[in-house]
């Protein structure tokens, strides 16, 4: 970043602004994440894979005496899923507000969507049960990645999982999707993102039947118990089974 061609104010603008919208996200980083943050330009996505939410900040520039910044966000309102794009100066926190308007969009989309169907219910109550069981991260570190050696054995034993699955015709490929998307993008997502993916995946295999949720951790015995990681979250998940 050549910053040398920023004014003093647009710096300090900057420093200011990007800070604020840091904190924001970490405190919503049960749906949302940092996708890209360069010094200039921060990208916000929320978590579903599966969906191209995001909003991002960027272009800072002095303007009659205000530093006014360029907002890509999707989607654009309640009524349409397009990208909208708009200049907000930060002045009494507009950037801010524009994001949280954003996101709280995005929020309520996610609710309605855990809750449409009858179905969802049952299974937002099996990925909360078990989440008790997966108690192998500790919570103050919720908000950090997986230390690089832990990550390698999450990958090693999601790609072996994964292998298995896709011979298993009672697995949905949905499932199958989420465990790729969730090994792709392991480096990028926190302890605590992770975990809640972790267990969603798995609500919805344990949704379809106890009985599929042993054969499944029984075969992820067989495959995971040479990857520190999976052993773990077997344990986890026979944690869960056997209360």
């Amino acid at each position: 970043m050549d910053y040398n061609k920023f004014t003093a104010r647009e710096l300090n603008d900057m420093a200011r602004t990007f800070a604020s919208i840091r904190s924001e996200v970490e405190s919503n980083s049960d749906l949302f994440r940092i996708q890209y943050d360069d010094e200039a330009e921060i990208c916000i996505e929320y978590m579903n894979f599966k969906t191209e939410f995001f909003c991002t900040i960027s272009n800072p520039k002095l303007d009659n005496g205000y530093v006014f910044y360029e907002l890509n966000h999707k989607p654009q309102n309640d009524v349409s899923n397009l990208t909208n794009t708009g200049r907000y100066p930060s002045k009494d926190d507009r950037v801010l507000n524009q994001l949280k308007q954003w996101m709280n969009l995005v929020k309520n989309i996610h609710t309605v969507k855990q809750n449409i169907h009858p179905n969802s219910k049952n299974i937002n109550h099996y990925q909360e049960q078990l989440f008790e069981s997966f108690s192998f991260m500790k919570d103050e570190n919720d908000d950090k990645p997986l230390k690089q050696k832990t990550q390698e054995e999450l990958s090693k034993f999601l790609l072996v999982l994964i292998e298995n699955f896709e011979q298993d015709e009672e697995i949905e490929d949905d499932i199958i999707e989420e465990l790729k998307l969730l090994n792709e993008n392991i480096s990028q997502l926190t302890q605590l993102q992770i975990k809640n993916y972790i267990t969603f995946t798995f609500a919805k295999i344990m949704y379809k039947g106890v009985g599929l949720l042993k054969r499944v951790t029984n075969r992820a015995t067989n495959v995971g118990t040479d990857a520190g990681i999976g052993y773990i979250l077997i344990e986890a998940l026979k944690t869960y089974i056997n209360s």
